[in-house]
């Protein structure tokens, strides 16, 4: 999860390429992840609700130099999605917003997009697997660990250093075949993250600590 989608392709450009896949995919996964209301507590000024509201005042003070209507609501939203029950249903609006927006285009463009998902949906699947795989390695070499985030991630390069995945030989074989990698870092806004790499390049985009949770929910 995150970062977030690229704010500037939420539009009708972005409804006719894979930048929907991956706004949906990021609003979904964050619904899911701020349910619980520990992640949430931890992140409530840096959610995908209060991006998005930061993106909306930007684009108004740009466009319409400042609509003040529109900006008192958008701080009354602000301030209201500070509750954990109205953050999560904003969002759940927001994705029936979207989802509408862009159903619209969907008879049109529907060649196309089955090509763009089915790519776009074969990486997300390859890192997911890659990334579980590494958390399967930690688990299997501390078994009496508490599987928790804490101690994976303080745990999760030593097991991994060296280690090395690929994509399993089938279908996604076609899109995704090489050597994988994974190794702890920061992004450009100092967040923790896992990177992953393939043949040595980036791989898509990497995992922030806190999305490691939902793999270790899993594989307990």
């Amino acid at each position: 999860m995150k970062k977030y989608p690229n704010w500037e392709n939420i539009t009708d450009a972005m409804r006719m390429s894979d930048e929907w896949d991956e706004w949906r995919y990021n609003l979904e996964y964050e619904i899911d992840a701020m349910s619980d209301k520990e992640i949430f507590i931890e992140c409530k000024d840096q959610n995908f609700g209060q991006e998005y509201l930061r993106h909306a005042e930007n684009t108004i003070l740009k466009n319409d130099a400042g609509d003040s209507s529109a900006l008192s609501l958008i701080n009354d939203l602000r301030e209201s999605i500070k509750d954990h029950e109205k953050c999560i249903f904003f969002m759940k609006v927001l994705k029936i917003i979207t989802i509408t927006n862009r159903s619209g285009v969907i008879p049109e463009l529907a060649q196309t997009q089955a090509e763009m998902k089915e790519g776009s949906g074969i990486t997300r699947e390859i890192k997911k697997r890659v990334m579980k795989a590494a958390i399967s390695n930690v688990f299997k070499k501390y078994p009496e660990m508490k599987k928790t985030l804490g101690t994976v991630w303080n745990k999760f390069d030593i097991v991994n250093r060296d280690q090395t995945f690929e994509a399993p030989k089938n279908k996604i074989n076609k899109f995704g075949k090489g050597v994988y990698r994974v190794k702890k870092g920061k992004d450009e806004k100092g967040n923790k993250v896992v990177f992953i790499t393939k043949n040595n390049k980036p791989f898509y985009k990497p995992y922030e600590r806190r999305s490691l949770q939902k793999f270790i929910d899993e594989l307990k």
